[in-house]
């Protein structure tokens, strides 16, 4: 999910050009595409038109017509991988750590990858990050969660974790200590000739005269 407020997307949203001329429909949709919980910072992501139908109470015919039919000047859908692309949806969400954006944007390319012709467009909007393209191979598999992604943005990946050993039986102690128990020597304690009987319950020596050792 970007970074943005609902406030400053919605303080720019309506001096917008296009915005203006959309019909109610169209302008409840807009809002939708750009706010709802599966918007990246790209703008690339995945959405069904059932889906937005569900969330915008739009009768779902309505939504696939103004989809498919590029009704929405800055929208663009690919209906085989069922993916949006809000194109200039950065005009809306100014700020933020450009390094994170840039490592954020190349982690939705390489899992998006699929949706070519959207990247292609992407790419033609924002030039600036044309190189996330010629580092990753598409199709690649993220590895734990993590992209690779240009200098100086390696050390934004997920290290694997190592292993944890697993612990040793119980039984496998008490065999060894058993092996080792036939050779030991056993601990011996004063007898009576000594004048001592054997520990107290609290775990001392007690003479016959009752002092404790």
């Amino acid at each position: 999910m970007m970074g943005r407020t609902s406030s400053q997307l919605l303080r720019a949203i309506w001096n917008d050009p296009d915005f203006q001329r959309y019909g109610t429909n169209e302008k409840l949709l807009f809002i939708y595409l750009l706010g709802n919980e599966s918007v990246t910072e790209s703008g690339v992501y995945r959405l069904s038109s059932k889906t937005a139908a569900f969330h915008t109470d739009l009768p779902p015919e309505l939504v696939a017509q103004i989809l498919l039919q590029g009704l929405l000047k800055n929208v663009t859908y690919d209906v085989d991988t069922q993916t949006v692309y809000v194109r200039r949806l950065r005009r809306y969400n100014t700020g933020g750590n450009p390094e994170l954006i840039r490592v954020a944007v190349a982690r939705e390319y390489q899992r998006l990858s699929d949706a070519g012709k959207l990247w292609d467009q992407f790419f033609e909007d924002y030039p600036e990050f044309i190189q996330i393209r010629g580092s990753i191979t598409v199709g690649e598999r993220l590895e734990n969660g993590s992209a690779t992604v240009p200098e100086p943005f390696a050390n934004q990946t997920i290290p694997t974790p190592s292993p944890t050993p697993s612990p040793t039986p119980s039984h496998a102690l008490s065999g060894e200590s058993a092996e080792r128990g036939s050779g030991a020597k056993r601990a011996t304690f004063p007898s009576d000739s000594e004048g001592f009987v054997s520990k107290s319950p609290l775990g001392r020596r007690v003479s016959r005269r009752g002092a404790v050792k």
